[in-house]
């Protein structure tokens, strides 16, 4: 897999918000990678093009294997607070 100069831009009411800005990076056909950072750095972003669920981004992308990952859900206990 191979990514080159991937952009993303969130366009909401007010304000423009870029959340991946020239990300390049090449991975090995066979691999476990992790993926970290703060929230809102673009962890997820970066998933959803990777995973090809978002097509709508700038710079090149070259897949030619399968991707799976793991997402990270809230598993809140309606109990408790």
């Amino acid at each position: 897999m191979k990514l080159n100069n991937i952009t993303k831009t969130y366009q909401n009411k007010n304000n423009r918000v870029t959340a991946l800005k020239g990300i390049s990076f090449s991975l090995e056909e066979k691999g476990l990678y992790l993926i970290y950072g703060p929230s809102g750095s673009g962890k997820t972003t970066l998933l959803n093009i990777i995973a090809g669920k978002d097509k709508e981004f700038g710079g090149e992308y070259e897949n030619e294997g399968k991707i799976a990952y793991l997402r990270q859900d809230f598993l809140l206990v309606g109990d408790l607070s």
